[in-house]
């Protein structure tokens, strides 16, 4: 629990005017985790008390008991300048809730259609952002395409598939069609495919069939990134209390100095 200074306390009652004094008074005398104070400030649309919580090592990206994120809070709300204060901070867009209930969905739902165009507004940037490197990799799967089949350049292929599954992958898009992509890559060339593919397997909960594909890469001595960088990644997190995890990591090479 947070001990609350007297500022902080002004804040939480000036954001939480409706609030039952009952209620608040027990908060207040409690104290509040840094989670459940940025959730309030998602409600309330005080930045000062989502900075206070996020300084204080609040994840963003994290849950309460009901499930939802900040920013499902934040959306049900229509609290605008919450919402561009996650999403300032990389926020993940399309989290759904254990009833199947994204942010997108429930600000659709309950027609806050100015969050909805802002929403929108966020996966247009990040799809331009990445037009160029959609559009190459398409061409390439074009290209490769008109040839027969025996002739086709199946590593180009291999990074074409990657190269369009990472631009859906960071806008948090067809989550089905980013696995399938990546898988296709694996199958076009393992020595390509098998990191990026192993990599979205263990983010998308598939934590043994990543773990098989990081010691075959091991088996095999193909280079990768260094033992630095997929701890730094956050690409393997989910992974993280895993023995055989622990193990592997022990293994992989460090980065040349």
């Amino acid at each position: 629990m947070l001990s609350l200074t007297q500022e902080m306390k002004n804040e939480i009652r000036q954001a939480c005017m409706d609030m039952p004094d009952g209620e608040l008074n027990r908060m207040l005398r409690r104290g509040i985790s840094a989670f459940r104070l940025l959730v309030l400030g998602c409600q309330t649309n005080s930045i000062p008390l989502m900075l206070q919580a996020i300084e204080m090592g609040a994840d963003i990206n994290g849950r309460d008991q009901e499930s939802w994120t900040p920013l499902m809070h934040a959306a049900y709300y229509n609290n605008l300048d919450a919402i561009d204060c996650l999403l300032e901070r990389n926020v993940r867009l399309h989290t759904r809730s254990d009833q199947g209930e994204s942010a997108v969905y429930i600000a659709e739902k309950e027609r806050n259609r100015i969050t909805v165009d802002l929403f929108n507004e966020r996966l247009y940037k990040i799809r331009m952002k990445h037009a160029g490197i959609l559009i190459e990799a398409l061409r390439t799967i074009e290209e490769e395409r008109k040839k027969p089949a025996e002739a086709r350049d199946r590593r180009a292929l291999a990074l074409s598939c990657i190269d369009r599954a990472y631009v859906w992958w960071v806008g948090e898009e067809y989550p089905e069609k980013v696995l399938k992509l990546f898988h296709r890559a694996y199958q076009l060339d393992p020595r390509v495919g098998a990191f990026p593919y192993a990599s979205i397997l263990a983010s998308s909960g598939n934590q043994e069939e990543a773990l098989d594909i990081l010691e075959m890469i091991q088996r095999r001595h193909w280079t990768t990134i260094p033992r630095e960088g997929m701890i730094e990644s956050g690409l393997f997190v989910n992974l993280e209390e895993s023995p055989r995890w622990k193990r592997i990591l022990k293994r992989w090479p460090q980065a040349v100095q």
